[in-house]
């Protein structure tokens, strides 16, 4: 018995100390201030779970940005709810601040930016201090998108191509006969060869640095003129040395003195014919140790045929060569594993060294769209059934962007010639964990601050209106939201006067994640767009449509500042969800004149009405989205989804008449 009471006090005494050691930690466990909530300061919720809490002041009408990024498996869905309650007696913890230079909110730029997005000089602001709807709209939103200034790191410097060759031994006669190329087509497995087709080429164009192969299904004559002399010239004379200038060279793998470009209209039915694109490189044509045909153990690019011409076709061969010069800095030197890196870092560099919109402007329209279906971490986007997702790609491009802006121009060749894979290779190269990266690249898209990329402005063919932002209600029922991994999504809060409330997150325990708040500056815009069933007015323009004789069917859309400021509407965007070929409007001041409804406008209130048929709205889910600046020279955009129905149907669906705003 003695000893079991011996044992007992010793226990005790274990738990007292276990006690007063946590005790002993949380008092040593620095205590964070009170957050003063100044308009752009950032403060952090998330601790070291999923869920989070945070008392927010009662101010009337004070606004709040909440981003919440999800550090989860890109192949599945995680939730995340919120909701409002009154504050707990024992209150909440103090967020921390989160230090980031060069998160705000930025202005309206009304002089052409001196950088476009593939340059790294400083913008130059400047503010309208007009006072009324006529005075700001001569300063509208209406710029032509910027000429190049460079590349996608550095401006290309031309230089002769006979300089620039990776072999000077005279070509084989080999090179002259052409040679047979294996590529895959179907929907099976890559490592079958049955699913590979055989593709006889001969040599029909040579340079210096480079031979061009034609599929010997499709006649020279064929081809378009002069696209063989456009391809020789662009990638000697341009693409080959500027690329190789910022990621090396590209490795000369058979040996044969020059670059082989196969021209083939395979590349229009990949997948059974579900997929057509422009053009790809493979890492396994490469490598020496893939037998055929799942390599083709030499140094190529595979083009479709069907090429576009002029800048679609510069980025387009920009974006390929990256792709082979980033797998030849992989390559074993003699013996060795090749270690290819992931999908969608290797596709982030190649779509920075594109010079222009073409291959990209859709690609972000479709992120900035819903940012939370588009995972960022995918390391194999085929396998992943990601192969070719427009949003994804737009994700990947802005995030590499935001990481060049941040940590310079070398970073994509400290990427390109690393032996690490994926978030290891850029934490390598950045000296930053991902998860600090991941975070302050969220903050800066949902407030447009990436400083080499506007994201409201046109584009080339597209005009992009800044991320989505969803309205969170000031209710307190539980509102939810799904995220894949590695995405995020931005919710905009109000707060109302009556007393302090409670902010509650939960989000599931499959993933870690990262809630991120600000108060927005008071002289942000505060836009709301309504949108109205259709009307019917007197016009004769629709006839056999099934409508009553001299009717029309017409959106009414309203553009409002909620705080009855005075502002302009600079754009508003339509662009059809999921459309293939790309559907998209866009209307600026000068065609919104002859929209508007004076009758119901006011200086701070615009009233449109569209006609449908006339403006060629074709059935189907169209995002609309509305582009405002105020006095201040702040911008805000706001969001909705439309349902536009068929011309036998006399209705148009607001999905949300109170839109998401940005």
């Amino acid at each position: 018995m003695g000893g079991l009471t011996k044992r007992m006090v010793v226990g005790l005494f274990a738990i007292l100390f276990a006690i007063a050691g946590v005790v002993v930690l949380r008092a040593s466990r620095p205590e964070q201030p009170s957050p003063t909530w100044q308009a752009g300061e950032w403060y952090q919720l998330d601790d070291s779970n999923s869920n989070a809490e945070c008392e927010l002041p009662a101010v009337a009408g004070r606004r709040y940005l909440l981003v919440i990024g999800c550090q989860g498996d890109a192949a599945d869905s995680h939730a995340v709810r919120w909701h409002w309650t009154k504050p707990n007696k024992h209150g909440s913890m103090n967020p921390r601040s989160i230090s980031i230079s060069g998160v705000g909110f930025r202005r309206s730029l009304n002089s052409t930016a001196v950088a476009d997005r593939i340059g790294f000089g400083e913008r130059q602001e400047k503010t309208s201090r007009s006072h009324t709807r006529k005075e700001l709209l001569n300063n509208s939103f209406n710029r032509k998108p910027e000429a190049c200034v460079g590349s996608g790191i550095t401006t290309y410097v031309r230089a002769h191509a006979s300089g620039l060759r990776l072999n000077e031994q005279p070509p084989d006669q080999r090179r002259h006969q052409g040679r047979d190329v294996f590529l895959h087509v179907t929907d099976g497995d890559l490592d079958d060869p049955k699913q590979y087709v055989q593709i006889a080429t001969q040599v029909v164009a040579v340079g210096s640095r480079v031979q061009v192969l034609l599929d010997r299904q499709v006649a020279v004559s064929r081809l378009p003129t002069g696209l063989l002399d456009e391809l020789l010239e662009t990638l000697e004379a341009e693409v080959l040395p500027t690329i190789e200038s910022r990621f090396g060279e590209i490795r000369d793998v058979d040996q044969d003195g020059r670059f082989s470009i196969v021209l083939t209209p395979w590349l229009s039915r990949l997948q059974g014919g579900k997929t057509s694109i422009n053009g790809m490189v493979r890492s396994s044509d490469f490598r020496m140790d893939v037998p055929t045909p799942i390599g083709n153990r030499g140094d190529m690019l595979l083009l479709n045929s069907n090429l576009p011409r002029g800048s679609a076709l510069r980025d387009l061969l920009f974006h390929e060569v990256t792709h082979a010069a980033c797998i030849s800095q992989r390559l074993p030197q003699s013996f060795g594993p090749f270690i290819d890196e992931h999908d969608w870092l290797s596709e982030a560099l190649a779509h920075l060294s594109e010079p222009s919109w073409s291959n990209i402007e859709d690609r972000l329209v479709s992120f900035l769209d819903d940012p939370a279906k588009y995972p960022l971490v995918v390391p194999d986007y085929y396998r992943a059934g990601l192969w070719r997702n427009s949003g994804c790609r737009g994700a990947t491009y802005l995030f590499a962007r935001w990481c060049v802006d941040q940590h310079g121009p070398d970073l994509c060749r400290r990427l390109a010639q690393s032996s690490d894979q994926g978030t290891q290779n850029l934490e390598h190269a950045t000296s930053r964990r991902f998860e600090d990266l991941f975070r302050n690249w969220t903050l800066a898209v949902a407030t447009d601050t990436i400083p080499s990329v506007e994201l409201i402005r046109s584009l080339g063919r597209r005009n992009v209106a800044g991320v989505r932002r969803f309205v969170g209600h000031s209710t307190d029922e539980v509102q939810s939201q799904t995220l894949r991994g590695t995405s995020f999504t931005v919710i905009e809060l109000q707060t109302d006067d009556v007393e302090h409330r409670t902010l509650c997150l939960k989000g599931d325990s499959t993933a870690n994640w990262q809630y991120s708040l600000c108060r927005l500056p008071d002289e942000l815009p505060d836009i709301q767009l309504k949108i109205n069933e259709a009307t019917f007015t007197s016009s004769s323009d629709v006839r056999g449509f099934g409508l009553p004789k001299n009717s029309v069917r017409s959106l009414q859309v309203e553009v409002s500042d909620q705080d009855e400021n005075v502002v302009v509407v600079e754009q508003l965007i339509c662009d059809r969800k999921d459309s293939e070929p790309v559907e998209s409007l866009c209307l600026n001041p000068q065609d919104l004149n002859s929209l508007m409804l004076s009758e119901f406008s006011t200086e701070s209130c615009s009233v449109y009405r569209f006609p449908i048929e006339r403006m060629r709205l074709s059935p189907g889910t169209w995002s609309i989205k509305a582009v405002v600046r105020n006095e201040a020279g702040l911008r805000s955009a706001a969001w909705a989804d439309v349902e536009i129905r068929s011309p036998n149907e006399t209705a148009v669906m607001a999905k949300a008449t109170t839109a998401a705003k940005r």
